[in-house]
C-alpha cells in the first residue's frame, strides 16, 4: 500500500467507524488516542529473499544432542525431587509416632509416680509398721506366757522333768519372739530408708529419662527439617539452573536453524 492511498483510505472511512492498520508507518498516542503515520520521501527497498543461515551439521546435532541431554537430566531431576518428597513424608509420618510414643510414655511414667504416691507407698508404709507391731505383741504374748509357767511351776517337785520342760519351751518361744522382732524392725527400716526410696527413684528417673529422650528427638526433627530444607532448596536451585540451561540450548538451537522463538505481528486499532 501506497503512503496516497493510505491517506485517502484515512480520509474517506468515516468518523465514526472502525479502523484498523498494520503497518510499521502507524503509531496510536497512548493519552490522546490519535493515529500517527511516519511518512518519508524514502521508497521502500525491494526485499529479497531471507537467506537461510548455513550450520555446519556436526554443530547442529552437538546442539540437538545437548537439548536432549538437558532435557533428559531435568526429567530425572525432577523424579528425584519427587521421590524425596515421598521419602521426606514418610520420614515426617514415622517421626510423629516416635513422638506419640515418647508422649505416651512420659504420660505413663508420671502416671507410675502418681500410684506410687497414692497408694503404693502408704501400702507399704502400713504393711511394713503392722510388721512391727504384729512381732512387738507376739513377744509381748510370749514374755507374759513364760511369766505365768513360771509362776505355775513355781517350787514345784514333779520328778518326770514336765515343768521343766514346759518352761524350757516358754523360754524358746520368747526368744524367738525377740529375734522376730528385731529382724522385723530392720527389713522395716529398710523399707522405709531404703526400698521405698529407691522405687520412688526408679520412677523419678524414668519420667527424666522419658522427657530427655523427647527433648533429643526434637532435636533430631529440628536438624532433619533444616538439613531438608538446604536438600531441597539445592534441588530446586539445581533444577532451576539447568531449567536455564536447557532455555538457552533451545534459543541457541533456533537460531541455528533460523527459527523464530515467538513471532509477534504488529497491529494499531482505532475504535
Amino acid at each position: 500500500m501506497t503512503r496516497i492511498e493510505l491517506l485517502l483510505l484515512i480520509l474517506l472511512f468515516p468518523l465514526t467507524g472502525c479502523l484498523v492498520v498494520k503497518s510499521d508507518l502507524a503509531k496510536v498516542d497512548d493519552e490522546s488516542g490519535a493515529l500517527t503515520l511516519e511518512l518519508t520521501n524514502s521508497e521502500p527497498e525491494d526485499e529479497g529473499e531471507a537467506e537461510e543461515p548455513e550450520v555446519d551439521p556436526e554443530e547442529l546435532a552437538a546442539q540437538e544432542k545437548k537439548v536432549e541431554e538437558l532435557e533428559r537430566k531435568i526429567t530425572e531431576m525432577e523424579i528425584d525431587m519427587h521421590i524425596a518428597e515421598l521419602e521426606r513424608d514418610l520420614a515426617h509420618e514415622a517421626m510423629e509416632h516416635r513422638f506419640e510414643g515418647m508422649r505416651r510414655a512420659i504420660e505413663e511414667a508420671e502416671h507410675e509416680m502418681h500410684m506410687f504416691h497414692d497408694f503404693d507407698r502408704p501400702t507399704r508404709e502400713y504393711q511394713s509398721r503392722r510388721s512391727v507391731i504384729f512381732a512387738e505383741t507376739r513377744l509381748k504374748d510370749s514374755r507374759t506366757e513364760l511369766e505365768q509357767l513360771e509362776l505355775l511351776y513355781a517350787g514345784s517337785e514333779l520328778e518326770d522333768g514336765t515343768a521343766e520342760l514346759v518352761l524350757q519351751r516358754g523360754r524358746m518361744s520368747l526368744a524367738r519372739a525377740e529375734e522376730a522382732l528385731q529382724q522385723t524392725r530392720r527389713e522395716h527400716e529398710v523399707e522405709m530408708n531404703v526400698k521405698i526410696p529407691r522405687s520412688e527413684e526408679r520412677l523419678q528417673r524414668a519420667i527424666e529419662s522419658a522427657n530427655r529422650d523427647l527433648e533429643r528427638t526434637e532435636a533430631e526433627a529440628e536438624i532433619q527439617r533444616i538439613q531438608e530444607e538446604r536438600r531441597f532448596e539445592k534441588m530446586e536451585r539445581e533444577l532451576e539452573e539447568q531449567a536455564e540451561e536447557l532455555e538457552k540450548a533451545i534459543h541457541d538451537l533456533r537460531n541455528m536453524t533460523g527459527v523464530e522463538d515467538e513471532p509477534r505481528p504488529m497491529a494499531w486499532g482505532i475504535f
